[in-house]
């Protein structure tokens, strides 16, 4: 049984050690093109500027091959079938777009996905106690909404992805691409 504990033990340890990276990109939730003529540098900055033609930045990092956009809100008609959505109500949602580069140096794989997330916060605390089971106050002030802003309160939910525009970020990286070597 001692054995056990160690054994557990040291697994845990190493895995809080070694940190959560975030999975590797896959054809299932990213677009990507491999471009076998370019070093993953260029690609990295012809993916940087086709981002910056579109979004904002956030998040700009070349060591890790991350480039990340301003969360871009919006209203838009519902579209998830909901009640509001019958009677025209808007839904208020955000664009995020992530590209991830890979590569060495004579090729680089450049990964997009543009996410458009629905806030859900008001749908959230309605239901809330329905989820939990009970009517009692049971949670911390923080759970109940106390002592925080509106912006740590606020649920954003994935809704779809829009693959036009990642499809149309990773043409724009190409065509770059394609200026710089004329």
């Amino acid at each position: 049984m001692n054995m056990l504990i160690r054994t557990i033990s040291l697994t845990v340890l190493v895995a809080v050690l070694a940190g959560c990276e975030a999975p590797a990109p896959t054809a299932r939730n990213f677009s990507h093109v491999r471009l076998s003529s370019t070093s993953r540098t260029k690609a990295f900055e012809a993916a940087r500027q086709a981002m910056s033609e579109r979004f904002r930045l956030e998040e700009v990092d070349p060591a890790r091959g991350v480039i990340v956009s301003v969360p871009e809100e919006m209203d838009e008609l519902g579209t998830s079938g909901q009640v509001g959505d019958v009677v025209g109500a808007r839904r208020r949602v955000r664009k995020v777009a992530r590209t991830q580069v890979n590569g060495a140096d004579t090729w680089a794989e450049l990964w997009c996905k543009v996410t458009v997330e629905r806030y859900e916060t008001a749908e959230r605390n309605m239901f809330l106690n329905d989820q939990n089971g009970s009517d009692l106050p049971t949670g911390t002030a923080a759970e109940r909404g106390g002592a925080t802003t509106a912006e740590q309160d606020a649920v954003w939910r994935t809704a779809r992805r829009d693959k036009v525009t990642e499809h149309a970020l990773l043409r724009s990286a190409c065509e770059i691409l394609d200026r710089g070597r004329k």
